[in-house]
């Protein structure tokens, strides 16, 4: 079981992860690996280089001050240490990485109005009560009147947590998302289970909005399609 909690603005922080990592990465983490020791190898850890960056120039100025061989070249093996884990990061994603990447394509899709890119991330079995789906296969409709109707200009999403489940196959996230909207700024709540399907991608299986705001709403509630329309109504 692994657990992200993250807060800020998701869609920069999966971009940078996108532009400098994910779209140089040739290869996907093993799947037989656990997930922490994907975390360990594959993930971007900045502090971690930086301090060993720091130590390898702080061993090697000690070597040549104590004119000691053996500490430049310690200082030396630092810094390929480093280059070589910078690069292993670059050619390999986690299926963790992956799933920022995954939100932060839907909701960017979303504030386009891109239907095709939102669909694309949808599981065969796709259901969200919060959007009147009960089958992926009228997802599509749904998803454009909502996002015609309310005017939808941009998401961004605040806050991110996610866990992805015993086997790897399976994640739970929920999400907080700042819309800019015709009817104005709108702040909700989301949870969504997600599968990585084989060969292909995290999919998303369900989708409801637990909240507005403030408030919580029940999963079982419907996202009206006309603004003067309450939530439950």
């Amino acid at each position: 079981m692994h657990l992200l909690l993250l807060s800020g603005s998701l869609p920069s922080i999966a971009e940078t992860t996108t532009s400098v990592g994910a779209a140089l990465a040739a290869f996907r983490a093993p799947a037989g690996l656990p997930l922490h020791i994907q975390a360990i190898l594959f993930e971007k850890h900045w502090s971690w280089w930086i301090a060993l960056l720091a130590a390898a120039l702080v061993v090697r100025m000690i070597g040549r001050v104590q004119q000691s061989r053996l500490a430049v070249r310690v200082g030396w093996i630092l810094v390929a240490m480093v280059i070589a884990w910078f690069a292993l990061d670059m050619v390999v994603i986690t299926p963790r990485e992956r799933l920022l990447i995954a939100h932060s394509a839907v909701a960017k899709a979303a504030g386009n109005q891109d239907i095709a890119t939102i669909v694309h991330y949808l599981g065969k079995d796709f259901q969200s009560p919060s959007l009147d789906v009960l089958k992926t296969a009228n997802a599509e409709a749904e998803i454009r009147d909502r996002l015609n109707t309310y005017g939808i200009k941009k998401n961004t999403i605040t806050h991110y947590a996610s866990e992805i489940l015993p086997g790897g196959t399976q994640a739970v996230t929920h999400i907080t998302v700042r819309t800019e909207s015709a009817v104005g700024p709108v702040v909700t709540h989301w949870k969504l289970e997600w599968e990585d399907e084989p060969d292909s991608d995290w999919r998303i299986h369900y989708a409801a909005m637990i909240g507005i705001g403030d408030q919580p709403v029940g999963e079982m509630q419907v996202i009206p399609k006309s603004p003067n329309e309450a939530i439950g109504r």
